[in-house]
């Protein structure tokens, strides 16, 4: 096969388009702004679009942060000529840089989220570079009035020497502020928005066939390949051709924010679509084309050219490597083998970038240690996964993501460490203690699953400090001083909680088996609904 690049493969694309598709004159319509809340991570990002959207995102979010890029649809009513804005929530934490430039990537409005007790911090100031180099207009949302804190205007002025000047002091930046906590002043900044919107004058060709960027794309098991997409020209329809990176398909299903099936997705409108061959890479183009023929054959170009790529990397790194340790001895290097699987392709991202970022401050540090990621993927811990941690010697990281009930028994037998997580800095905590250790050791305290519970009542205390929950083991076993974590569906909800008490009936027990039924008290409390699956732990110590 011919070596292809990237350009020659989007030209390529770009000429059977044009030859296969009817020209036709353009129909310019006013579409939605699409704005990124951007700002750094606890100024309130999720909570003000709660409240502009009325779409309680926040309780859903694990530990209370962003961690995927969350897209919201908004009609404005007759206040505001019923108008539509589309928002996309970034995450705000510095391991999710590649997910907000993805988000700003797409964005007309940067919406810069400050808390006006915190002020200018680092994210803020990352958002308000991008800004600037993508040339995007940016309007600063000062959060939180609700606080008792005069209303100074140093932020205003200390942020000036970033570039960004308020209309008060001469600039064309406007500052508006806020109280996603009690909607004071949200009227405000949707109207900010609008006028921002009005004077730019955004339109979209609605007869040209769709292009359309990927937020986010995740394995359903009912679906199959799901990808959250934005159209920014044209307009997608049901039975379309479409190549999205290296994958390829026709649609089957377009889903808007409400959950309705929908004939067609209009510029600028988030949708979920079905009828992938795979899931592609967040960020990847959306294209619609002619020829399913031709859509398999792009998308087998890009894989091959991908994977030569991929191979030369590979055989540069391992040369590098090789020369490197020529006249070191093999034990002054650690490797920490890691085996990845999250829920989502944009989690997926996010955590490689920041393991190599952790590997670049080792060998920064003249320290040789590393991190190596053996195999990454969206979806459940299936028994290639446990078959391959066994064979490489791997830890296994499960990011929101729970085991395949038929592997467990292989990660029992084989003693496989594996880790569940919901929130990303506990991940990579953990990951920087294993290199701090000598890894090359068998690891200690390692968390092996006893078994899995069914919860089928529930029963809130006055104290409110605490819940017990009437559960059914469905698997294995629970101890009384045993480790649980929480899943609802494929997603894990609670992790780590050491079991308050454990009871069969009217009475205290050291153990509950298979098949019997059993009170567990959890403290402190947390929410949870009947048909949530526990899974007990032990820890485990090596000799």
């Amino acid at each position: 096969m011919d070596r292809y690049n990237e350009k020659d493969i989007e030209s390529e694309i770009i000429d059977y388009r044009n030859s296969t598709f009817r020209r036709n004159d353009k129909i310019l319509r006013v579409r939605p702004p699409i704005v990124s809340v951007m700002g750094h991570i606890d100024h309130g990002k999720t909570s003000l679009l709660d409240r502009i959207c009325s779409t309680n995102v926040l309780s859903k979010e694990t530990g209370g942060i962003t961690q995927t890029i969350n897209v919201h649809h908004f009609h404005a009513d007759k206040r505001y000529n019923e108008k539509a804005i589309t928002f996309l929530d970034t995450p705000g934490h510095s391991a999710f840089f590649n997910m907000r430039l993805r988000g700003i990537d797409m964005t007309d409005i940067v919406l810069l989220v400050i808390a006006i007790d915190d002020g200018i911090m680092q994210q803020t100031i990352e958002t308000i570079q991008y800004a600037k180099s993508f040339d995007i207009p940016v309007i600063v949302a000062v959060n939180k009035i609700d606080k008792k804190i005069s209303f100074n205007k140093d932020i205003e002025n200390y942020i000036l020497k970033y570039g960004v000047q308020s209309e008060r002091l001469g600039g064309e930046d406007q500052f508006v502020y806020v109280s996603a906590k009690t909607g004071e002043g949200i009227d405000n900044l949707l109207e900010a928005i609008l006028v921002q919107a009005e004077l730019m004058e955004l339109k979209a060709d609605r007869n040209c066939p769709a292009i359309g960027t990927i937020t986010e794309s995740f394995l359903d098991k009912r679906r199959g390949p799901v990808v959250n997409v934005i159209i920014r020209e044209g307009v997608l329809k049901i039975g379309q051709v479409i190549l999205c990176g290296f994958e390829y398909g026709k649609v089957k299903k377009i889903i808007d924010v409400n959950g309705k099936n929908v004939e067609e997705a209009l510029p600028c409108v988030p949708v979920q679509v079905l009828g992938l061959s795979d899931i592609p890479l967040a960020g990847d183009k959306l294209i619609v084309l002619k020829s399913e023929k031709k859509a398999k054959n792009f998308a087998t170009i890009r894989r091959a050219r991908s994977r030569e790529i991929e191979l030369d990397i590979q055989k540069s790194s391992i040369m590098q490597e090789n020369k490197k340790n020529f006249f070191k001895k093999d034990n002054e290097t650690t490797t920490l083998n890691i085996i990845l699987k999250t829920d989502t392709q944009g989690m997926m991202d996010a955590i490689q970038s920041s393991l190599d970022e952790i590997n670049r401050t080792y060998c920064r540090k003249n320290i040789q240690k590393y991190v190596k990621i053996i195999r990454c993927g969206v979806g459940q811990i299936n028994t290639n996964d446990v078959i391959l941690a066994i064979t490489s010697k791997s830890i296994i990281f499960g990011f929101n993501v729970q085991t395949e009930h038929i592997s467990k028994k292989f990660l029992v037998r084989n003693h496989i460490d594996i880790r569940y997580y919901s929130v990303i800095y506990k991940l990579l905590q953990d990951v920087e203690d294993e290199l701090r250790r000598n890894v090359t050791k068998k690891v200690y305290d390692r968390k092996v699953q006893i078994g899995t519970l069914n919860v089928q009542n529930i029963f809130h205390l006055k104290d409110h400090h605490s819940t017990i929950v009437g559960c059914m083991v469905v698997k294995g076993r629970i101890k009384k001083d045993s480790l649980i974590s929480i899943f609802r569906g494929e997603k894990m909800i609670f992790q780590d909680i050491q079991i308050d008490s454990l009871q069969r009936f009217q009475s205290k027990v050291n153990e509950v088996k298979e098949g019997d039924e059993c009170g567990v008290r959890i403290k402190p409390h947390v929410k949870l609904y009947i048909g949530d699956m526990i899974a007990a732990f032990e820890k485990k110590n090596d000799p």
